[in-house]
């Protein structure tokens, strides 16, 4: 039977910097991770945004959501 596949959500922060550091420092890790062999590497977005508020750029707040076998998470 073929491993099922999972996501895994990943949050990152960071102690001093900003919110273009933590945005440059998660593109960066999604590009790491996207050389590994992993189905998907994505950054969530929006679908919609509730007048009056804010659009929020998800990477600026460090997530990603990988996708895979449970056999690639070890070496991630």
């Amino acid at each position: 039977m073929p491993d099922k596949k999972l996501e895994l959500f990943l949050s990152l922060s960071i102690d001093s910097g900003d919110e273009e550091e933590l945005e440059k420092l998660t593109r960066d890790l999604k590009s790491e991770i996207e050389e590994l062999p992993v189905d998907s590497v994505t950054i969530p977005k929006r679908d919609s945004t509730p007048q009056g508020a804010k659009a929020v750029d998800w990477a600026q707040i460090g997530q990603i959501i990988i996708t895979s076998i449970p056999a690639v998470i070890p070496p991630l």
